[in-house]
This record gives structure tokens, C-alpha cells and sequence, in this order.
């Protein structure tokens, strides 16, 4: 036997698609808080490793890593403990 093009697989896709069918995207998982105080200004929100949980950060300030990657850096409102969440505020 010779060298030649495969049979197609009855996957339900065509012979030359390599690509998985489309999935309508997800909600965000991540989800920001929006606080009517702020004027409805979304809040940062980060995990806390002292209280185990995740809370809106406390004074965010939007800062840059070494590497060049946007970061956000706060504190816990509840305990006072730094909070760091690594990717840019949306």
C-alpha cells in the first residue's frame, strides 16, 4: 500500500476539519462586583489566602510585573492582609 490521504473518521465532522465544533462561550467565572456607591464602577475582587475566600480589594492599584504583565495589588478589607491578582483590571 501506497501513500495516500486517510480515510475520514465518522466523527461528525468534515474529512479536513481538525478543529473541535464550536461551544457557545461561558459566562465568566471571574465575576466583578458592581457596588451602586461607586456609581456603579466595578470593583476589583481577589482571593484572600488568610480568610480563604474571595473579597473586593481594598485600595487596588493597578501595577506592572517584572515580566512586563499587568497586575492588580490591594488589601483585604476584612483581615488587612495583601491581596494580588495577577492580570489586567477590567
Amino acid at each position: 500500500m501506497g501513500p495516500g490521504p486517510a480515510p475520514a473518521a465518522s466523527s461528525g465532522r468534515s474529512a479536513g476539519s481538525r478543529c473541535a465544533p464550536a461551544v457557545p462561550p461561558r459566562e465568566n467565572p471571574r465575576v466583578r462586583c458592581v457596588d451602586e456607591a461607586f456609581g456603579g464602577a466595578t470593583l476589583a475582587s481577589g482571593y484572600c489566602v488568610k480568610c480563604k475566600a474571595t473579597r473586593e480589594i481594598k485600595d487596588a492599584q493597578p501595577i506592572t510585573m517584572k515580566n512586563g504583565r499587568p497586575a492588580t495589588q490591594g488589601v483585604c478589607p476584612v483581615c488587612g492582609t495583601k491581596i494580588f491578582k495577577i492580570g489586567a483590571a477590567a
